[in-house]
Protein backbone atom coordinates (compact mmCIF):
# COMPACT_ATOMS: atom_id res chain seq x y z
CA UNK A 1 0.00 0.00 0.00
CA UNK A 2 1.26 3.41 -1.02
CA UNK A 3 0.71 5.03 2.59
CA UNK A 4 2.71 2.69 4.55
CA UNK A 5 5.49 2.88 1.94
CA UNK A 6 5.74 6.69 2.52
CA UNK A 7 5.70 6.05 6.51
CA UNK A 8 8.29 3.48 6.11
CA UNK A 9 10.16 5.38 3.47
CA UNK A 10 10.28 8.37 6.11
CA UNK A 11 11.41 6.23 8.66
CA UNK A 12 14.07 5.27 6.98
CA UNK A 13 14.90 8.52 5.93
CA UNK A 14 14.78 9.78 9.51
CA UNK A 15 18.80 10.02 9.87
CA UNK A 16 19.55 11.70 6.60
CA UNK A 17 16.55 13.94 5.31
CA UNK A 18 15.71 17.26 6.36
CA UNK A 19 12.54 17.65 8.82
CA UNK A 20 10.60 19.48 6.12
CA UNK A 21 10.68 16.18 3.58
CA UNK A 22 10.20 13.30 6.08
CA UNK A 23 7.05 15.79 7.54
CA UNK A 24 5.97 15.85 3.64
CA UNK A 25 6.09 12.39 3.68
CA UNK A 26 4.33 11.55 6.77
CA UNK A 27 1.66 13.87 5.30
CA UNK A 28 1.13 12.05 2.01
CA UNK A 29 0.98 8.98 3.78
CA UNK A 30 -1.67 10.46 5.81
CA UNK A 31 -3.33 11.84 2.60
CA UNK A 32 -3.32 8.57 0.80
CA UNK A 33 -4.73 6.25 4.12
CA UNK A 34 -7.38 8.93 4.63
CA UNK A 35 -8.46 8.45 1.11
CA UNK A 36 -8.25 4.84 0.96
CA UNK A 37 -9.90 4.44 5.35
CA UNK A 38 -6.70 2.89 5.86
CA UNK A 39 -6.65 3.30 10.09
CA UNK A 40 -3.44 1.75 11.26
CA UNK A 41 -1.49 3.93 8.36
CA UNK A 42 -3.27 7.01 9.24
CA UNK A 43 -1.80 6.21 13.09
CA UNK A 44 1.46 5.52 11.78
CA UNK A 45 1.47 8.50 9.80
CA UNK A 46 -0.06 10.90 12.52
CA UNK A 47 2.69 9.70 14.84
CA UNK A 48 5.47 9.86 12.63
CA UNK A 49 4.15 13.51 12.04
CA UNK A 50 4.64 13.74 15.29
CA UNK A 51 8.30 12.43 16.66
CA UNK A 52 8.91 15.24 13.81
CA UNK A 53 6.82 17.96 14.23
CA UNK A 54 8.29 17.85 18.10
CA UNK A 55 11.10 20.17 18.23
CA UNK A 56 9.49 22.91 15.74
CA UNK A 57 5.31 22.65 17.43
CA UNK A 58 5.28 20.94 20.46
CA UNK A 59 1.15 21.51 20.47
CA UNK A 60 0.90 20.27 17.31
CA UNK A 61 2.71 16.71 17.62
CA UNK A 62 0.70 16.26 20.80
CA UNK A 63 -2.41 16.94 18.56
CA UNK A 64 -0.99 14.25 16.02
CA UNK A 65 -0.01 11.76 19.17
CA UNK A 66 -3.47 12.45 20.44
CA UNK A 67 -5.36 11.49 17.32
CA UNK A 68 -3.01 8.79 16.90
CA UNK A 69 -3.51 7.17 20.53
CA UNK A 70 -7.47 7.32 19.32
CA UNK A 71 -7.12 5.16 16.34
CA UNK A 72 -4.24 3.00 17.93
CA UNK A 73 -6.96 2.11 21.33
CA UNK A 74 -9.49 1.56 19.08
CA UNK A 75 -7.38 -0.97 17.10
CA UNK A 76 -5.80 -2.62 19.96
CA UNK A 77 -2.92 -2.34 18.49
CA UNK A 78 0.85 -2.64 20.23
CA UNK A 79 1.04 0.64 18.96
CA UNK A 80 -1.04 2.82 20.95
CA UNK A 81 1.42 1.82 23.87
CA UNK A 82 4.47 3.58 22.59
CA UNK A 83 2.34 6.57 21.72
CA UNK A 84 0.85 7.05 24.99
CA UNK A 85 4.43 6.39 26.32
CA UNK A 86 6.07 9.31 24.44
CA UNK A 87 2.86 11.42 25.19
CA UNK A 88 3.47 11.10 28.71
CA UNK A 89 7.43 12.34 27.79
CA UNK A 90 6.36 14.82 26.04
CA UNK A 91 4.25 16.41 28.64
CA UNK A 92 6.92 15.99 30.92
CA UNK A 93 9.41 17.23 29.42
CA UNK A 94 7.81 20.87 28.19
CA UNK A 95 6.15 23.52 30.61
CA UNK A 96 2.62 23.85 30.38
CA UNK A 97 2.71 27.10 28.72
CA UNK A 98 4.85 25.79 25.77
CA UNK A 99 2.28 23.57 24.76
CA UNK A 100 0.25 26.55 23.76
CA UNK A 101 2.45 28.40 21.87
CA UNK A 102 1.47 29.64 18.37
CA UNK A 103 2.52 27.31 15.70
CA UNK A 104 5.70 27.90 14.12
CA UNK A 105 6.05 29.09 10.67
CA UNK A 106 7.44 25.87 9.19
CA UNK A 107 4.21 24.40 10.43
CA UNK A 108 2.30 26.35 9.33
CA UNK A 109 4.17 26.17 5.81
CA UNK A 110 4.03 22.85 5.08
CA UNK A 111 0.21 21.39 4.08
CA UNK A 112 -2.03 19.97 6.26
CA UNK A 113 -5.46 21.15 5.48
CA UNK A 114 -8.21 19.22 4.34
CA UNK A 115 -7.14 15.60 6.29
CA UNK A 116 -10.26 14.49 8.16
CA UNK A 117 -8.93 11.64 10.39
CA UNK A 118 -10.93 8.89 11.35
CA UNK A 119 -10.99 9.20 15.15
Amino acid sequence: MEAAALNDLALTLAGSAETPRLIELHREALRVATRVAHPYEQGRALAGLAEHLWTIDPTEALRHWTRALAIFRRMGVPERIDVARRIAEAEAQQPAESLHRPPSALSLALPHEGLEIED
